[in-house]
C-alpha cells in the first residue's frame, strides 16, 4: 500500500497497479472515513509493506491505536520516507502494527540515499554503491569534523539526463562511524531535512528538529502541529489538537526555555493542517530565513 498525494501527474492506471502489485491511497484528507477505509483494506487485501510518509503514519496509527486496539495484520515492513520519522511515531508503528519499520532518506533529483539500518534505527547507511557522499561545513566548502552538523553534498555518476557534481542536497546531517558490522566506514547519525527550515533561538544557535518533535510529542491533546519562526525571536505554533486535554501555558514555557528569554511564542488554532502539493505535512517551517514576510 502507497499513502501519498496522487496528483494527476501521479497516478497509475490499474494496469501498473497491477504488474507493482500495489495500492494506492490518496491522503489528501487524512479524515476518520479514510483511516477507517485504509483500515479496512489494510486487512481485506491483507497488505504485506506500507510505504508513506512519516507525518501520515503519525496520524494514522494514533487514530488505529485509539479506534482499533490489538488489530491483526499480515504486515511484514513499513517504509518511512521524505520527511524525519520520530522516535515516538517509530514505536507506535511497531506496537500498532507489530513489524518493523526503516525510514529512507531520498530526493526527487537523485534518488535513494539512504536507509536505516535494521539492527540500529538510530543510524542510516549510505546508498555508496550509487551516490560518492560529501559532508561539509555550513559556510565552507571544507569536511565537517565528525559529529559536526553538516551539509549534505552528492556526486552521481549515474543521471540519464546529465551527471550532477557536487550537487548540494540543501539537507543537513551528522555523520560518525558505524555501529553496526556491515561494512559501512561512516553513516548518518542524525539528518535534519533542509537547512532553510532549521530553527534557531534568539541568540541564532540551531535547534535540533528532535528537540522540537520531542518536546511535541510529549503534550497531551495534540493530534496534528507545526512550528513556525517568523522573525528572529518570534515563533508561531498552530496546532490541531483535543483542548480539553491541551495546557497552552506549559507549552510556551516549555519552548521559551529551549529559544530564549526573549522568544515570543504564540499559538494558532485550526481544524486541519493541509498538505503541501508534495503529499508532505510540513511540521517545522522557518519563514525568518527565507526572508517572507507575514
Amino acid at each position: 500500500m502507497y499513502l501519498r498525494i496522487w496528483i494527476k501527474e501521479k497516478k497509475k492506471n490499474k494496469l501498473n497497479k497491477f504488474l507493482q502489485n500495489i495500492i494506492t491511497e490518496d491522503i489528501s484528507n487524512l479524515n476518520d472515513g479514510k483511516m477507517k477505509e485504509i483500515n479496512k483494506l489494510l486487512k481485506k487485501k491483507k497488505v504485506k509493506n506500507i510505504l508513506s510518509y512519516a507525518s501520515s503514519l503519525d496520524i494514522l496509527t494514533k487514530f488505529l491505536e485509539d479506534n482499533f486496539n490489538e488489530e491483526k495484520y499480515d504486515l511484514n515492513s513499513i517504509i518511512s520516507s521524505s520527511e524525519i520519522l520520530q522516535d515516538v511515531v517509530r514505536k507506535r508503528v511497531k506496537k500498532v502494527f507489530k513489524c518493523n519499520i526503516v525510514s529512507r532518506y531520498s530526493n526527487e533529483e537523485n534518488g535513494i540515499l539512504a536507509q536505516d539500518c535494521i539492527d540500529d534505527n538510530y543510524e542510516m547507511h549510505l546508498n555508496v554503491a550509487n551516490y560518492y557522499f560529501e559532508f561539509l561545513k555550513l559556510e565552507k566548502d571544507e569536511p565537517a569534523k565528525e559529529g559536526e552538523l553538516a551539509r549534505i553534498v552528492v556526486t552521481d555518476l549515474w543521471n540519464y539526463a546529465l551527471p550532477m557534481i557536487r550537487y548540494d542536497t540543501g539537507d543537513l546531517a551528522i555523520v560518525g562511524d558505524a555501529n553496526c558490522k556491515v561494512g559501512d566506514d561512516k553513516v548518518i547519525k542524525k539528518i535534519f531535512g533542509r537547512k532553510v527550515d532549521l530553527i534557531y533561538d534568539v541568540k541564532g544557535n540551531p535547534i535540533s528538529p528532535f528537540v522540537i518533535n520531542n518536546n511535541m510529542s510529549v503534550m497531551k491533546g495534540i493530534k496534528q502541529y507545526k512550528f513556525v519562526q517568523v522573525e528572529k525571536n518570534k515563533y508561531k505554533i498552530i496546532l490541531n489538537l483535543n483542548k480539553k486535554d491541551f495546557e497552552e501555558n506549559k507549552l510556551k514555557k516549555t519552548f521559551e526555555k529551549i529559544l530564549g528569554n526573549a522568544a515570543q511564542v504564540d499559538i494558532e488554532y485550526t481544524d486541519e493542517i493541509p498538505v503541501l502539493s508534495s503529499g508532505k505535512r510540513k511540521q517545522i517551517e522557518n519563514l525568518y530565513i527565507k526572508g517572507v514576510k507575514l
